[in-house]
């Protein structure tokens, strides 16, 4: 298994924007080797008064999965277009999976 996580820092006050353009099946759903995405909010003490906090994560059945998806046209047609005006900062990072108890979370 192989995941891909992005931290998403977005504008105080639009975090409920984000959520929505998220909440809606934009292609990656139909993406041979896609397993699941989650959306991930900071709350508690520790989230920052500048800036909202998330974790997108997408998990796959292999690296080779997500190259091909973000080489795909569908993935170029879901990030075309200049980035939303609530978007501070945007971080990927790419993870095997070396251990994993249990199930991830079920598709909403």
């Amino acid at each position: 298994m192989f995941i891909s996580m992005n931290r998403v820092r977005v504008k105080p006050g639009t975090g409920a924007r984000f959520e929505e353009r998220l909440a809606h099946p934009r292609g990656v759903e139909q993406a041979p080797g896609f397993v699941s995405l989650e959306l991930l909010r900071l709350t508690g003490p520790e989230q920052p008064q500048d800036h909202e906090d998330y974790i997108i994560l997408t998990r796959w059945n292999s690296r080779e999965d997500f190259v091909a998806w973000t080489q795909s046209e569908a993935f170029r047609r879901v990030h075309a277009g200049p980035p939303a005006d609530f978007l501070l900062s945007n971080e990927v990072g790419e993870y095997d999976v070396r251990i994993a108890r249990g199930t991830p979370a079920p598709k909403p």
